[in-house]
């Protein structure tokens, strides 16, 4: 992993991230006056609901707990925006 200072990690956060996605790095060390502070690491399509439902939100696990039981949203729509609100009646509207 390479090392990133907090100067660069602001200055080229795009370039960083975007080297992220295209998988041309695994992750970076995030230090603060040359000590490691953070890991800065891609996350993967199949952790994405891990990580929103471990964030203390019982409106979007209640909504995510429904829609185990009923048909899903495409990761597409999803991932193009699909606000909670809009999701469910969008489901209430499939049923």
């Amino acid at each position: 992993m390479a090392a990133v200072g907090m100067k660069e990690l602001k200055t080229h956060a795009s370039t960083l991230l975007r080297a992220l996605r295209e998988g041309r790095v695994r992750g970076y060390v995030i230090t603060s006056r040359g000590k490691p502070v953070a890991r800065l690491l891609p996350i993967n399509e199949d952790e994405v609901e891990e990580l929103i439902l471990s964030m203390d939100n019982p409106e979007f696990k209640k909504f995510i707990q429904g829609r185990r039981r009923q048909p899903s949203i495409s990761w597409d729509e999803l991932k193009s925006g699909v606000k909670l609100g809009k999701a469910k009646a969008r489901i209430k509207k499939a049923s």
